[in-house]
Parts: structure tokens; C-alpha cells; sequence
């Protein structure tokens, strides 16, 4: 893949109307989309020299926004989400706009369960109602078993965040709104089938490194707690829950008292994305994705 002259867009509005920013105009974002329960997805822009209509559409009309980016003509969705705040302000001879967006955010503002479940209720017909009633697609149920029975009776009357939360503590599920869809996975599960592979040659930048979140012998043991950070050239569709392979002779070594070791010659091995950053920058600067992963089968 040939990664040059890099692209960046914004498109803010919905179908019927919306505005695109792109080149020449200045536009600088993270964006962040964790795999955790509870850590909501989100994105930063700073955009320079908007047109004074373009700032009063963002402050009185537009809510919905999506981020595109990549490479020359190999884009892809970034991000989709709601403007919860904008900011302008004038330094010089810039206006300056500060956009803050959040995935999901007016799904889990206003959806609510009130419902009774009675015993023998499996997990998945469970999950698809509470789908129906708030009107959420869920895009992905991974690594589930949707044919668990409850054990006894369940009520909710709460909003839908809590009842997700309380949901996944019981059933050891994750879950996360990706581009305004519901994600839900098992902890320790990820996407079937491994199609990127990050070395040297696709854009990774700089070297490996490897994250040592718990010292606990019995966590090393059964690789809790390791956890893998990759940086790369701008990836604009990875997604948390991906399967990824990793080359690098970085991989092989020793954390605590576990001497970890992978498939050679290529110094390759299997990883389960559960962060993803991009910083991104369209003129100059980063243009990257930085990338938390978790060994296979590892659940913290």
C-alpha cells in the first residue's frame, strides 16, 4: 500500500444537508475508540479559518459529524458522532475552532430499560430487546454465547448505560459504541479472522514495546496483564476487537518472570485491539495510529 499525500475530511450534518471541510483548510484531531466498558469514544479537532457561515452552522445547526481520512484515494470512516461543544476564538489573523464529539452520546443520554425477564430468558434475546425498545443497532455480538439461560428472573429500570454495565459484569462481555453502533464482545475474544499485518514494511513506526499493566505471577503466567503498544502510519478502519499480526524481533523477551516467544523467522504473533488513537494532523505533524493490544486470550 502506498501511504502518501495524506487526506483528512469532515463531513458535519446529516443526509439531507451537510457541510464538507477538506484541503486547503488546516484540521487536526485525535480520536480515540477503547474496547473497555465505560470508556466512551471520542474525538478532538482543531480546525483553522472556517468561514464565518460555516461557524454559525456549527453553533446553532449541525449535530452529527464523521471523520474521513487516510491516504490519497485509500480513505475510510474514521469516526461518526455527535458535537457535544464547540469553541471558536480568534488569535491573530486565525479563527480557531475547538470541536469536542463524543460516539453514542445521545443514545446513552436517553435510553432507558424498564423491563422484567423471567427465568430461562436467553442472554441474546435479551440483548436484541433491549436493541428494539431504545431503537440501538448493534453491529457486532462477538465471542457470546447468546443461548445462555438468565438463571432466575431479571428487572431493570434504569437507563440503558447502567443495564449494559450490569449486563457484562455477569456475562464477561465488554462493551462500546463504534461510529454510533453497539459493539459487544467477550473478554479475551476478538474478530474471527487476522487480515492486518503491522511490520517495518506497512508503515510501523519505530519499535514495539511491551505494556506490563499487572506484576502478579499468576497474571504473567496466563498472559493477564500483557499487554503489546504498536505505532503505526495512519489506519484509518481499525477498529477495537480486530485481530492483528505483529512482526517484530521486539516481540521476543522477558517480562517478569515470563519469557514470551513467537513464531519464527518473522518474529510474528497474534494480538486482540483494545485501543486504538489516531493523531492526526492533514498539513504536517502526526499522521499516525497508536495502538494498545492484548495477547490472545488475556482479559486485563
Amino acid at each position: 500500500m502506498k501511504l502518501f499525500k495524506r487526506s483528512l475530511s469532515l463531513i458535519i450534518g446529516d443526509d439531507t444537508q451537510a457541510i464538507t471541510v477538506t484541503e486547503p483548510t488546516t484540521i487536526r484531531a485525535t480520536i480515540v475508540k477503547d474496547i473497555k466498558t465505560g470508556e466512551k469514544d471520542y474525538a478532538q479537532l482543531t480546525i483553522f479559518n472556517l468561514k464565518h457561515s460555516t461557524r454559525d452552522a456549527l453553533n446553532t445547526k449541525y449535530q452529527k459529524i464523521r471523520i474521513v481520512g487516510g491516504y490519497a484515494e485509500q480513505t475510510d470512516t474514521i469516526f461518526v458522532g455527535s458535537v457535544v461543544s464547540v469553541t471558536h476564538k480568534h488569535e491573530g489573523t486565525e479563527w480557531i475552532t475547538l470541536l469536542e464529539c463524543g460516539d453514542g452520546v445521545e443514545t446513552l443520554d436517553t435510553a432507558l430499560i424498564n423491563k422484567t425477564y423471567e427465568k430461562g430468558f436467553k442472554l441474546g434475546d435479551m440483548l436484541k430487546d433491549f436493541s428494539s425498545i431504545n431503537g440501538i443497532n448493534i453491529e457486532e455480538v462477538i465471542g457470546i454465547d447468546e443461548s445462555k439461560a438468565l438463571p432466575r428472573g431479571k428487572s431493570f429500570s434504569t437507563d440503558m448505560q447502567s443495564a449494559l454495565d450490569e449486563l457484562g459484569k455477569a456475562n464477561n462481555f465488554d462493551w462500546s459504541f463504534q461510529d454510533e453502533k453497539l459493539i459487544i464482545v467477550q473478554r479475551g475474544k476478538g474478530r474471527v479472522q487476522a487480515s492486518r499485518i503491522i511490520s517495518a514494511r506497512t508503515g510501523m513506526v519505530g519499535s514495539p514495546e511491551w505494556i506490563n499493566t499487572g506484576s502478579d505471577a499468576t497474571k504473567l503466567a496466563t498472559q493477564k496483564g500483557l499487554k503489546f503498544k504498536v505505532v503505526s502510519l495512519c489506519i484509518p478502519s481499525l477498529k477495537p476487537a480486530d485481530l492483528i499480526i505483529v512482526e517484530s524481533e521486539s516481540l521476543q523477551g522477558r517480562i517478569g518472570d515470563y519469557q514470551y516467544d513467537v513464531e519464527k523467522p518473522n518474529f510474528r504473533a497474534e494480538f486482540i485491539v483494545s485501543k486504538v488513537q489516531h493523531d492526526l494532523d492533514n498539513r504536517e505533524g502526526n499522521f499516525i495510529t497508536q495502538i494498545e493490544c492484548n495477547t490472545l486470550g488475556a482479559t486485563s
